[in-house]
């Protein structure tokens, strides 16, 4: 059976939503997980460092070079989204967090798809709390698609900008419907 996607913006409460699923029971995975064990892959990282020009390849230096150069960005996405996916398509999970699945074209992917959503303005404030600067907060909300946009792609939607007591309450709601 084809897994659930669970979709949203950078900072749109995906990874809670994830948690509640988990702890309900549901057999889970991350594609930010996988994408952090691929990124360490040798081969990958010198890919990474012969276009960046630098050894650096810290996930602060890339996460800059992703809000700023759209080029960089391409590449990183062309080099690891492949070498992603078929870990993915390998993955048995009952629910996959995607976050950029509208972007990868992956709407058709899962046997339903859930949105995290809230306003640019929520997500700008979390990705301060995270550290980030204005540019780059900026940098990394432009390079995705509207939060507008995902809803189009929804089967269901979950406002994380509601209170946390009521985002809870509708990821088990929903995790209840789907699984």
């Amino acid at each position: 059976m084809k897994p659930v996607i669970l979709t949203g913006g950078i900072a749109s409460g995906k990874s809670t939503v994830l948690n509640v699923w988990r702890e309900m029971g549901v057999e889970v995975a991350s594609a930010d997980e996988i994408a952090k064990q691929v990124f360490l892959r040798e081969s990958v990282q010198q890919a990474i460092k012969d276009k960046a020009g630098t050894q650096d390849v810290s996930r602060e230096k890339i996460r800059t070079l992703v809000a700023e150069d759209a080029d960089f960005r391409n590449f990183l996405n062309k080099l690891t989204h492949p070498l992603i996916f078929r870990e993915i398509e390998q993955c048995e999970a009952q629910a996959i967090e995607i976050p950029l699945a509208i972007e990868a074209c992956l709407w058709n992917y899962g046997r339903a798809m859930v949105v995290t959503w809230c306003p640019i303005e929520v997500t700008t404030k979390r990705l301060f709390e995270r550290g980030l600067s204005t540019e780059e907060a900026q940098g990394l909300i432009s390079s995705q698609v509207s939060p507008n946009v995902r809803l189009c792609f929804a089967d269901h939607v979950i406002r994380t900008n509601d209170e946390m007591s009521a985002v809870l309450e509708s990821a088990r709601e929903i995790g209840n419907a789907l699984f």
